[in-house]
């Protein structure tokens, strides 16, 4: 399958959504989410960060996708932050989350403009594929004509809203994701290489099962006798392809189904572990500590917390 028609068959949602705008020296937190955070810089200058991370620089044009349940924050510029807030896009929709003061003149001092969201993609009913996406993406996308159209016409709508206006947006976010998509993968970006591979119809089946029952057993074996080939030739094709192994990816899956359970339900660890196919609740909390930085009991913790 081309590349054509693999984003032919994509369907990617972003709903709800908020404007955020933040004077210089100001810092805006983005709680853990089941689904991958989406940053779309309208206006101004400052950084994407995440713990034990460099800060990743963000301008005008710039979008940013987030992996699920991943702790990020945004600032406008460095130094002691003068504002703090958290933003929410799944509980307040189009509003604003608002730190611009005004300045001696009367105009107002605006650091950052960003528009957030969070955004599921799904392929041919089988689940949200951008479960795949594992490390963050920070796009430019200044030079690019189709993008910055978009953003002209996203800013005209906020500025002047009127009938349509939430539809006319979420239609031009779609848009932008789908070109950041297509470039990422004509540009050969290993954050992406999962995106182009999806075109493999011998492997397809077993990436399907793995998207839609994460937590249910699977096997090396059993994964390549859904994609009709040998153990050894399956994991080779599905490594290359991909750039990890089946099992590996499995692991990520299963972590991120995890961190959505934790954040959206009460259940006790030892169930969590259960439902996300660990069977040794210390190795699902040695597993997920690797992954997250902390452990389960910690991540709900610290997810409720920030959500409160």
């Amino acid at each position: 399958m081309e590349i054509e028609e693999i984003l032919e068959s994509i369907i990617v949602d972003t709903n709800p959504f908020s404007l955020c705008e933040l004077e210089p020296r100001s810092r805006l937190d983005m709680p853990r989410s089941p689904l991958v955070s989406l940053h779309y810089v309208l206006d101004g200058a400052g950084n994407m960060e995440m713990p034990g991370q460099p800060p990743r620089p963000l301008t005008k044009g710039d979008l940013a996708l987030i992996p699920a349940a991943q702790y990020h924050w945004l600032t406008s510029s460095p130094g002691t932050y003068l504002s703090h807030a958290v933003c929410k896009p799944a509980s307040i929709g189009l509003d604003s989350v608002r730190q611009a003061s005004p300045d001696t003149d009367g105009s107002a001092k605006v650091g950052l403009v960003v528009l957030c969201a969070h955004l599921t993609v799904g392929f041919r009913g089988a689940g949200a594929i951008i479960d795949l996406l594992q490390v963050p993406i920070v796009e430019p996308l200044s030079e690019d004509r189709l993008a910055m159209r978009g953003l002209d016409l996203i800013m005209a709508e906020l500025q002047e809203p009127r009938l349509g206006s939430r539809v006319m947006i979420k239609t031009l976010l779609l848009e932008i994701v789908l070109n950041l998509l297509r470039l990422r993968v004509g540009a050969n970006d290993p954050s992406t290489s999962w995106l182009a591979a999806l075109g493999d119809q011998k492997l397809w089946p077993a990436l399907k099962t793995m998207l839609e029952r994460p937590g249910a057993v699977h096997t090396v074996e059993g994964l390549a006798e859904l994609a009709g080939m040998s153990r050894s030739r399956f994991a080779q094709r599905f490594s290359a392809s991909f750039r990890i192994g089946p099992m590996e990816m499995l692991r990520g899956l299963r972590l991120q189904l995890a961190a959505r359970q934790l954040i959206e339900t009460d259940a006790g660890m030892a169930r969590v572990a259960e439902k996300c196919g660990f069977r040794s609740r210390s190795y699902f909390s040695t597993q997920f500590a690797a992954a997250f930085g902390m452990t389960p009991s910690e991540f709900r913790k610290i997810a409720r917390r920030k959500e409160n």
